[in-house]
């Protein structure tokens, strides 16, 4: 149930992936939304999957042309987003590395 869940959030990232390309949908807003997750997912620990949320939808929210007409403020909102995300994946990277050497030795 746990690897459907986490191949549903990869599946829904790719899908905003495609859908932030077109300047009139609210796909970026699902980006950020899976931004957050990938921060949560990598403080648990699962830095993997986490790294790959973390590219799709950095990337999503990069190509998005509703980006460019920003204001400040969003642009501020966006910017803890991904403080958030960041620093949620990679205070999570040793856990990832303890649970992976912990797989190995067994």
């Amino acid at each position: 149930m746990k690897k459907l869940f986490l191949m549903l959030s990869v599946l829904i990232s790719f899908l905003c992936l495609l859908l932030a390309a077109a300047p009139f949908t609210p796909a970026v807003a699902g980006s950020f939304l899976m931004l957050i997750f990938a921060g949560v997912l990598g403080f648990k620990g699962y830095s993997k999957i986490s790294l790959l949320l973390l590219c799709i939808n950095t990337f999503s929210v990069v190509v998005s042309p509703n980006i460019k007409e920003s204001s400040f403020a969003a642009l501020t909102v966006i910017s803890i987003i991904f403080i958030f995300s960041f620093t949620g994946v990679a205070l999570g990277l040793p856990k990832g590395v303890q649970r992976y050497d912990s797989c190995v030795d067994s």
